[in-house]
């Protein structure tokens, strides 16, 4: 059911918690299917180290995210949730690489050839 989402999403944010080291260590397979399942030559991404106000309690260095999003060519933005540091700026962050992205390719639909496009909703996934 995920690669569904996935194979229609426009962009896609990447969270881990900055105090669990297993959550950043499991977003390579989440970047890798993504791509897979999406089959497109450009994907925007955001990586996001969420938590940053339990900077005493964290585990996953910054340059650590810095190094990923270089591998993938996405921007990295540590945020809080609960002190609402740097959120609205990541989503705009993701919003203007969808659109850059949709203007590079002509402002194709995300979905593939001979795919009926939904008519439903927008969605958003967390996993």
């Amino acid at each position: 059911m995920r690669d569904n989402y996935y194979r229609t999403g426009e962009g896609f944010m990447c969270v881990y918690s900055i105090i669990m080291q297993d959550s950043f260590d499991k977003l390579e397979n989440f970047f890798e299917q993504i791509l897979r399942v999406t089959d497109k030559d450009r994907v925007p991404f955001m990586l996001i180290g969420n938590k940053l106000d339990l900077e005493d309690e964290r585990q996953v260095d910054p340059m650590r995210g810095q190094e990923l999003s270089a591998k993938y060519d996405c921007p990295f933005m540590e945020t809080s949730a609960k002190t609402n540091t740097n959120v609205e700026d990541a989503f705009l962050t993701l919003v203007r690489a969808v659109m850059s992205t949709k203007k590079e390719t002509g402002g194709t639909s995300s979905s593939s050839k001979g795919e009926k496009k939904s008519s439903g909703g927008k969605k958003c996934v967390l996993s």
